[in-house]
């Protein structure tokens, strides 16, 4: 009896990054166009905020610890990068990524 195995590429991305720079970093780069996105940072202290870009040339949105922004969620938003920077100088800040591609 034969067996079909289907062979699908992975199309979720997971990854934790620093950002300690308050210029423009790639940070999160995947290998395919996202449907869908989550950005968090996870910190509590309030000065840490971490601009988002989709260009690496304007901001698209911040990440400010203990507001509804501190997490953010997109549906339908096509992507396979993104760059970040701290809003003002300080320590570095974790910021956790997760991108998806729902499969048809």
């Amino acid at each position: 009896m034969a067996t079909n195995t289907i062979r699908r590429r992975d199309t979720n991305y997971f990854e934790k990054f620093n950002v300690s720079s308050s210029s423009w970093d790639i940070l999160a780069h995947w290998s395919f166009n996202s449907t869908g996105m989550s950005l968090l940072v996870e910190s509590n202290e309030p000065s840490d905020v971490v601009q988002y870009s989709f260009d690496g040339k304007n901001v698209h949105g911040d990440l400010t610890p203990g507001m509804p922004s501190q997490g953010i969620v997109f549906d339908n938003r096509i992507a396979n990068k993104i760059w970040f920077r701290r809003a003002s100088p300080g320590r570095a800040v974790l910021v956790r990524v997760e991108a998806w591609r729902h499969n048809a």
